[in-house]
């Protein structure tokens, strides 16, 4: 009995090794047919940036195999792609006499092909079947199939392979390149407020690199807190570029636009900040550009910030001259001495200079205690600055200095 189940056993055992031998020989007697292509299409290039070589691949053909000729039929978009040039060089096809292999385009948007050949000794080798060469006919990114509709084997093929449809997705890109940009920006790197009735005004700028079917833009402009500082308005300030609408929510402005002619490195809007609190608060304005239209040739887009440095209630700072009991103070930047010069008709002990995100520049003890001050201003970019003068009877007040 036992003798009986081991030869029923070993009985089994041997069939499942034919059968695993039979499915591995079936593997590697497979045809993975295949379209490919390795090209990327770049929409925002030359006419050569936007050529597309296609492969039919059949996998490693050997000697054994028995291949001798094919046929195919390719279909495609003809109003998306045009091709029209057969390659054969590095391809199964190369081993075929010129007059005996071929490949036909139609206006319809077929490609039929095919090889043969008379010899007695088959072809064989790793490398594709064959290959065909087309031009992306549109501006724009977008999608489109290849689609292979047949391909056949002469019948000393033993190989055994897929016959069933295969297809091709070819992407067409803007790829990113050098001088495919916008960047936003401010003309100065702080917003000033009037004393009277706290509003500010923002120049922001625009850097484009490229104007290539740039045709409409999407730009967002956010301040830190909606609580500090409102964003009242955004008007152009360019015959460039119109505001067509604009979408508030909170602390967020969604402007659009339409471009009328090509930009460069332009002043685009004037943008109206209320300062709401009066508190001295420092925040920042930051101006993004968030897209533009599908076929603008543009990849990377960078923001832009500016900070914006509320008023306080009782700051006297003035861009001028300010009084104190009835003595005027007058502060200005010469740029032929390159000093701040300080004019006050009381007596001056301490001038203290700040940027405008409140960090101590300067701080100068006046030795020779005069009504005039000169400060040397060498080494101060331009810029501008918060200048608090002291008085003999300790009472300081503040000037706005602008330093060009």
């Amino acid at each position: 009995m036992l003798n009986v189940e081991k030869k029923i056993i070993g009985f089994w055992l041997l069939l499942l090794i034919i059968i695993g031998s039979n499915q591995m020989l079936k593997a590697q007697d497979t045809a993975h047919v295949l379209l490919i292509s390795d090209s990327k299409i770049d929409v925002c290039g030359n006419i050569y940036d936007k050529e597309i070589v296609v492969y039919i691949s059949i996998g490693e053909v050997k000697p054994s195999d028995g291949f001798y000729g094919f046929d195919f039929e390719v279909s495609y978009n003809r109003s998306k792609f045009i091709f029209n040039e057969g390659l054969y060089m590095s391809t199964l096809a190369s081993f075929f006499d010129e007059d005996k292999r071929s490949v036909e385009f139609w206006e319809s948007g077929l490609i039929k092909g095919y090889g043969v050949t008379s010899s007695s000794y088959s072809i064989y080798g790793d490398m594709p079947l064959i290959a065909f060469k087309g031009r992306y006919l549109g501006n724009c990114p977008d999608t489109s199939y290849l689609r292979l509709k047949s391909l056949n084997f002469t019948e000393e093929y033993t190989k055994v392979f897929d016959s069933t449809e295969k297809y091709l997705l070819v992407k067409t890109e803007i790829l990113d390149k050098p001088n495919r940009s916008i960047s936003a920006g401010f003309s100065t790197d702080t917003i000033m407020f009037n004393e009277a009735d706290s509003i500010g005004i923002a120049t922001a700028k625009i850097n484009v690199t490229n104007n290539l079917r740039l045709e409409n833009i999407e730009f967002e402009i956010v301040t830190d807190s909606a609580e500090n500082f409102r964003i009242d308005t955004v008007t152009s300030v360019n015959s460039k570029l119109n505001i067509d609408s604009t979408f508030k929510t909170g602390n967020t402005l969604i402007i659009y636009t339409t471009v009328f002619d090509e930009l460069a490195d332009d002043s685009i809007f004037a943008i109206k900040i209320k300062d709401l609190k009066r508190n001295g608060e420092i925040k920042e304005l930051k101006l993004t550009p968030l897209k533009v239209n599908d076929c603008a040739c543009i990849k990377k887009l960078a923001e832009g910030k500016i900070i914006a440095k509320g008023n306080k209630p009782k700051d006297t700072t003035n861009t001028g001259n300010i009084e104190i009991e009835n003595k005027i103070i007058n502060g200005y930047y010469s740029e032929i001495k390159d000093k701040i010069i300080i004019e006050s008709e009381s007596e001056i002990r301490e001038v203290i200079i700040y940027n405008m995100l409140g960090n101590l520049i300067k701080n100068i003890i006046v030795s020779d205690i005069n009504k005039n001050a000169e400060i040397e201003a060498n080494g101060l970019p331009a810029g501008i600055y918060l200048v608090a003068v002291r008085d003999k009877k300790n009472e300081i007040k503040k000037i706005v200095m602008i330093k060009n």
